[in-house]
This record gives C-alpha cells, structure tokens and sequence, in this order.
C-alpha cells in the first residue's frame, strides 16, 4: 500500500505529446503499472489514464473518456492511492476530492516506483511516498529506505 504525492510540469512541445509518468508495481521490464498523464483526453489510445503491462502490450485499464490530467505547462499536483488488499488505484489531479482515474486491480501486488516521461522532459517537485515496505517480495524485490 501506498500514496504518493509530487508536483509535475509537461514540457510544452509543439512537435511532440508532452507527458508525465509514473510507474507502480514495477517487477520487470514487462509487469507493472504506470499512469500516463498528458494533455489529451482520455480517448486518446495510450495517453492519459492507468495501464497495466503483464507480459503482454500496454493495457488501458481506467481513465477512457477522461478529461486532460495536464492541460497546461503548469505545476499540478498528482496523488496516486494503491491499496493492494482491495486492488484499488486511484489517481487525483491538483485538489479534485474525485480521482481523475480509478480502478480495481490485483494483478500486481509489489514492485517498485518510478517517474518519467515517454521521449519528452517532464519536471518533478516535491515527490513524497508513504506506505508500509513489502518485504520478501516473490520476485526479490527488495524495499529501499531513504531517509532525508
């Protein structure tokens, strides 16, 4: 279980999407999650909503139809809840007391954590993780603790 908070601002790019991402449940290089936050509405096929990656390519999973999670080139503010016992995920953009994106999945119940962007710049600020470690994980990942 987990909830992460951080500040993100897209690059503003005219010859490209400028996203934001953010990966849970990281395992391997083909089992995880990750959220893609952009510009484009959630009817956009592999922009802007929570996907799954399980052996297999890219799956949408929650956000179709969704507004723009990052409508413009300034900072807001992202908060992702992952509850594993009830495969919760839930994504809130800026102050919004509704999660922009939500869903239940229990697919992958461990993994690390991770920032980025798809090919293009992304800024992050204020990043802060909360949650209780797994510990023994089946594919021997292992918690890092980082203390200020």
């Amino acid at each position: 279980d987990f909830e992460l908070t951080v500040r993100v601002r897209r690059e503003d790019r005219a010859d490209a999407e400028s996203d934001v991402t953010i990966a849970f449940g990281f395992q391997n290089r083909v089992k995880f999650y990750y959220t893609h936050l952009s510009r484009d509405t959630g009817d956009h096929a592999v922009h802007n909503g929570i996907f799954r990656v399980n052996e297999a390519d890219r799956e949408r999973i929650a956000g179709k139809g969704s507004a723009p999670a990052l409508p413009d080139t300034g900072w807001h503010r992202i908060r992702v809840v992952r509850e594993t016992a009830s495969g919760r995920i839930a994504v809130y953009v800026d102050q919004d007391p509704n999660p922009r994106f939500q869903v239940v999945d229990r697919t992958h119940a461990f993994g690390l954590v991770g920032l980025g962007s798809f090919d293009n710049k992304a800024e992050f600020a204020d990043f802060r993780l909360e949650g209780t470690p797994a510990r023994g994980c089946p594919a021997g990942i292992e918690p890092v603790e980082h203390r200020p």
